[in-house]
């Protein structure tokens, strides 16, 4: 069993947010209704306020059309796993902030920290699972065109980031 450093971690967490393997439930709201199709019945409240990683994946999703039956079918998939998306990411929070505070405690205690660790990636893991399985829920909702449609996109957007990366490296090295 690989045991992560907290900075591991986090690094991991970050990277799983900002590549969009993560699905944050709040990623999905808002402005997926086009033009022509009846306002958007999936609103963005106070309580599910996206964070930058997730305004990208909403934005991914806005050129879909989602139908009205498509946005509902969409938000009731978030709302039955929204609550235990928040607990799950205070959980998180809150864990990373004791496992941080023990590099700087007077007595360290490898024990603990190493528990603490385990549990950081235990409550990841489960994080990953739901997020997993409402992307799933959501491309289901999808029609055969719109899945194309989002993979394509997604393909390129992979594309673009590997060729940015090679010229980093090339600069670097």
């Amino acid at each position: 069993m690989r045991v992560f450093t907290p900075r591991q971690l986090t690094n991991l967490t970050a990277s799983l947010l900002t590549t969009g393997a993560l699905l944050m439930p709040s990623m999905l709201l808002a402005n997926t209704a086009t033009a022509t199709s009846a306002p958007s019945v999936i609103a963005m409240s106070t309580e599910t306020q996206p964070t930058t990683e997730f305004r990208k994946l909403r934005k991914k999703l806005q050129p879909l059309n989602l139908s009205v039956e498509q946005q509902e079918k969409v938000n009731n998939a978030i709302k039955a796993v929204q609550a235990d998306a928040t607990q799950l990411h205070d959980e998180i929070k809150a864990n990373k902030t004791e496992l941080n505070g023990l590099q700087f405690a007077d007595q360290y205690n490898a024990a603990e920290a190493q528990a603490l660790a385990k549990a950081q990636g235990d409550l990841v893991q489960r994080m990953i699972t739901l997020r997993t399985n409402l992307d799933r829920q959501v491309y289901d909702i999808l029609t055969p065109e719109q899945r194309q449609q989002l993979q394509a996109e997604m393909a390129e957007r992979e594309q673009r980031k590997a060729e940015k990366r090679a010229k980093k490296a090339e600069k670097a090295g």
